[in-house]
């Protein structure tokens, strides 16, 4: 195989090699590129342009040089332990209670800001990792090289004396001569997790004799295969959202059929029938909804059918209606405090004895006999007419109104 051979490729070449369907291969690749690719790819969007995943860059190799430990865990005042900076084996010997432990964990919690061995232990253990007797100052400091290069990189973390938690610490970090905020500056993070620079002896037991998965997992970000098991994790999170809804909808397919059953109807016999079958003949399904043509269908699913492709109004256009129809009644009612009919009646008979008056000049009251039409008379008379006139035209115009609103 060639080295230089990107992981991209052999996916695409095993996918070929296999005889894979172009579907099903468009969506691998989808989902090696992101999960925003792969719902496209889903969604019908076709297969995005798959691209190779940068991944953990390899750097020179890096060698201790040296750890400097001042008042922390089993070491009080400052020491300092040398150590050759080329390949080989390096063993650190020493009686119980020597600092072995200590200096281990110092140069771990200096590079990676933790200790995988405190996690092994409770609270207490963790919470001593200042120095019983002689806690103040306390730092650390380790000097790294690299392969035949002269210039070192120190990290150094330094805790206040009142800091009570180690992750509070000041941390310094000069490479090259340069100075970096942290360590992730550098770029370690990924290799420091992938390739962790301490394995006690309970983590190397633990990687011997992992279950196959856990022996993969330990193993891919070594190998460079993580896109793939991020792939695998993307399919299996669409298969799982697919899988709800699949069930969804079989659980609502299942509910209607057992509504169809209860009624008396052919067409939704053969509708349950489709239904009932793995995979329904859905283009069957749309003809018998759409139904026979409208004259000879059964007046009654008919009115259905009407009902349920009519149009309805949005519900703010019929609280506006609503509205309307109020207060058109309500001026209406006001418009017609009196008796519209006798206010119409009263206004025309005005109308003509002002009629008569102007024809015939003054007189008695042609209606009672006794009252006297004379200029008094036919003055009062124009005004109440003109009242009894607004009064009827509001009613009107109430009126049309409410016939408005309630078209």
């Amino acid at each position: 195989m060639d080295a230089e051979q990107s992981l991209l490729e052999l996916v695409s070449n095993r996918l070929a090699a296999d005889g894979v369907p172009s579907n099903v291969a468009d969506l691998i690749r989808a989902a090696y590129t992101g999960i925003d690719e792969l719902n496209a790819a889903l969604a019908g969007g076709g297969a995005p342009h798959a691209t190779e995943k940068q991944h953990t860059s390899r750097t020179d190799p890096l060698y201790l040089a040296a750890i400097t430990v001042t008042g922390f865990r089993g070491v009080g005042p400052r020491a300092s332990l040398q150590v050759a900076p080329h390949p080989g084996l390096t063993l650190v010997v020493g009686r119980n209670g020597s600092g072995k432990s200590s200096f281990a964990e110092a140069a771990e919690l200096a590079l990676t800001g933790d200790s995988a061995r405190w996690a092994e232990h409770n609270s207490v253990f963790r919470e001593g990792w200042r120095n019983l007797h002689s806690g103040h100052p306390c730092g650390i400091e380790v000097t790294l090289r690299a392969d035949g290069a002269p210039a070192t990189t120190r990290i150094s973390r330094d805790w206040a004396d009142t800091t009570t938690d180690v992750g509070c610490a000041e941390t310094t970090v000069l490479s090259g001569g340069v100075s970096y905020p942290n360590v992730d500056e550098l770029g370690w993070a990924a290799p420091l997790q992938a390739y962790r620079p301490f394995l006690t002896a309970n983590d190397l037991g633990k990687l011997i004799s992992a279950t196959p998965s856990g022996l993969f997992d330990a193993l891919a970000p070594i190998l460079g295969i993580e896109p793939l098991t991020e792939a695998d994790r993307r399919l299996t999170q669409v298969r799982k959202q697919v899988d709800e809804r699949v069930k969804l909808v079989k659980a609502r397919r299942d509910e209607l059929r057992a509504r169809l059953q209860t009624i008396d109807d052919d067409r939704a016999r053969t509708a349950t029938t489709i239904l009932a079958k793995r995979q329904p003949d859905l283009a069957a399904l749309d003809v018998l909804l759409g139904g026979a043509d409208e004259e000879s269908a059964d007046p009654v699913a008919a009115a259905c059918r009407r009902l349920v492709t009519a149009v309805l109004p949005e519900r703010d256009g019929v609280l506006r209606a609503a509205d309307e129809i109020d207060a058109a009644h309500r001026e209406l009612a006001t418009a017609t405090a009196g008796t519209a009919a006798a206010q119409q009646q009263t206004a025309d008979l005005l109308e003509s004895a002002i009629a008569y008056h102007g024809a015939h000049g003054d007189g008695p009251c042609p209606v009672c006999g006794a009252g006297l039409l004379d200029a008094g008379w036919r003055a009062r008379s124009v005004r109440a007419l003109a009242r009894l006139r607004e009064q009827t035209a509001a009613a009107d115009q109430a009126g049309r109104r409410l016939r408005a609103a309630i078209a």
